[in-house]
């Protein structure tokens, strides 16, 4: 268990959550040239360590579903990826190999021979961002690499909105927020439990 702080791509709120007590920090210099990005993650793991936290960064650049003005598509490059793993002071490497943030159906496509060549050079623990939208066979098949943290955001929150707007329509005199969240909650560990058990 930790407590972490994902996308952030601004030191000064990072040593903020650290000040504050988060475990687990990512710095996000993926739109960033390499140079810069193993520079300034370097100097978050520098502060990060210090006081017993550990930090994610990345490499290459997942895309978003509806599109960012700001977030490019790109794939890791291996040799990048190796650079990165040696140089940044990142604790685990999240890669972009076909997975994307905030797909609301499993349609991505992983380009499991990339993932392969960045495994032959990087020995640091991998991630993969926008697992909602992975095919469970692909799910089965990438527990099995050193990929060892899966970003499940997008399905919970989807398990959330879904029967907390049936829960509602059906009770339309309720408004307690409290009592919805407290029917709705079922749902979001119950998807929860399938994302675990389908990586475990």
């Amino acid at each position: 268990m930790c407590l972490h702080l994902d996308h952030t791509y601004d030191e000064d709120i990072i040593f903020r959550a650290l000040k504050a007590g988060f475990s687990s920090v990512m710095y996000d210099g993926s739109q960033l040239p390499l140079e810069e990005n193993i520079r300034r993650t370097a100097a978050v793991a520098a502060v990060a360590h210090a006081v017993g936290a550990s930090v994610e960064g990345e490499i290459g650049s997942v895309p978003y579903e509806e599109g960012r003005d700001h977030i490019k598509s790109i794939f890791t490059l291996p040799e990048d990826a190796a650079r990165y793993a040696e140089e940044s002071g990142a604790d685990c490497v999240a890669i972009s190999v076909g997975n994307v943030h905030r797909l609301t159906e499993p349609t991505s496509t992983i380009d499991f021979g990339l993932l392969d060549k960045i495994e032959s050079v990087v020995s640091k623990p991998l991630v993969i961002h926008g697992t909602s939208g992975i095919k469970d066979d692909d799910m089965q098949m990438l527990k099995r690499t050193r990929v060892s943290k899966f970003n499940i955001g997008t399905c919970l929150r989807q398990a959330l909105g879904h029967n907390l707007r049936e829960l509602m329509n059906e009770e339309p005199n309720k408004f307690d927020r409290i009592y919805f969240m407290q029917k709705a909650m079922p749902f979001v560990k119950e998807e929860a439990i399938r994302n675990i058990n389908l990586l475990s």
